[in-house]
């Protein structure tokens, strides 16, 4: 099955519906929120795991819950408080409004 995206004339989008779901889990990722930004960086990082701060928090992509769980495992044995650790998840009508806006 194949979809397409078209705005003002112009298609923006055109592939399966598989395709757009990937693009979603491409915009999808973890937010880690702590004391100290630069030791969680370092520690995500030896994790071989690319992060950048988003809004005063450290973004990841989408990873298996073990591994997750072990990041946080280490930036406790390391003194950084873990204040949250969330998921944050673009759903199909998000993805729609970003590919309209790019």
């Amino acid at each position: 099955m194949h979809i397409g995206i078209i705005n003002q004339g112009n298609l923006l989008f055109q592939g399966t519906l598989a395709e757009l779901v990937s693009k979603r889990q491409q915009n999808s990722f973890i937010i880690f929120e702590t004391n100290d930004d630069s030791a969680t960086l370092q520690i995500i990082n030896d994790f071989g795991v690319i992060s950048r701060i988003e809004s005063g928090k450290i973004a990841i992509p989408i990873l298996e819950k073990e591994t997750i769980a072990a990041i946080n495992q280490k930036l406790v044995e390391n003194n950084v408080e873990v204040y949250q650790i969330s998921k944050i998840e673009n759903d199909l009508e998000k993805i729609f409004f970003d590919v309209i806006s790019e």
